[in-house]
């Protein structure tokens, strides 16, 4: 998965300049964050995502 590009196709316009992804897409994201925070920092707790 390449992050670093915005996919205007996989986000949704939230109001005020905020842009939220798709579920779907919303669940890769996490899990990458997830896998990569867990394996920097073996200590860190993920408490939340936004």
């Amino acid at each position: 998965m390449n992050i670093k590009r915005i996919k205007k196709h996989i986000i949704n316009e939230s109001g005020n300049g905020k842009y939220v992804y798709q579920d779907e897409e919303q669940e890769e994201i996490k899990e990458f964050m997830h896998n990569h925070l867990e394996h920097y920092f073996p200590e860190a707790k993920f408490e939340y995502f936004v």
